[in-house]
């Protein structure tokens, strides 16, 4: 089923209150650390400025059929 992204830095509170709502949610989260002067170089170079980042990561077909249904009237 879908999983989040979510890409973080050390001592930032909109991160930890992201992951905290994931957590409270009950929803599966992946978390990627910018770490280092090379990770966080790579990501700003992507266009991004801020974090948190946070992405869905569906799947393929099967699981993007599945997921569709959690959001049909």
């Amino acid at each position: 089923m879908a999983k989040f992204i979510i890409y973080t830095q050390h001592r930032c509170n909109f991160c930890n209150l992201a992951k905290d709502l994931m957590k409270e949610k009950e929803w599966e989260y992946e978390e990627r650390l910018l770490d280092t002067p090379e990770k966080l170089k790579k990501f700003k170079q992507s266009g991004y400025k801020t974090v948190p980042q946070i992405f869905m990561k569906v799947g393929g077909y099967s699981e993007l059929k599945e997921f569709t249904k959690l959001w049909q009237n």
